[in-house]
């Protein structure tokens, strides 16, 4: 199931649908008040929606492909009902909702220029 970014429709997933749908069966849709879909008011939760598409659909595990804000519904249905979800594919997502891990003070100069080179050696010129 592909589930779009907040700034795009479901459309955003053309290429990758057309291609995946000759061997998968391939869902895309379309989160509440985005393109076409009415944005019905009051409470509601977009992993909630995901699942109720699945169940609609008769799918009772899924691969979830997610990219920024769709990704995050992918990321909560996984930790919410794990017996869901196939597989995550993320793409420019962050998670919401659960305390991030302590930040790990570590001196800019440790490493003795380690990342320095690494950027060196991925820097592309033509």
């Amino acid at each position: 199931m592909f589930l779009h970014s907040g700034v795009a429709d479901s459309r955003m997933w053309d290429p990758q649908f057309g291609w995946l749908a000759t061997s998968h069966r391939v869902v895309r849709w379309d989160h509440r008040g985005f393109r076409d879909t009415p944005h019905v008011p009051g409470s509601f939760s977009y992993a909630a929606d995901v699942l109720a598409a699945l169940d609609g659909l008769g799918i009772r595990r899924a691969t979830l492909i997610g990219a920024s804000m769709g990704g995050m519904m992918a990321i909560r249905v996984a930790l919410e009902h794990p017996e869901r979800v196939d597989r995550l594919v993320l793409i420019g997502t962050n998670v919401y909702g659960y305390e991030p891990s302590p930040v790990v003070d570590v001196p800019p100069d440790s490493g003795g220029g380690y990342l320095r080179r690494r950027r060196r050696k991925r820097t592309w010129r033509p």
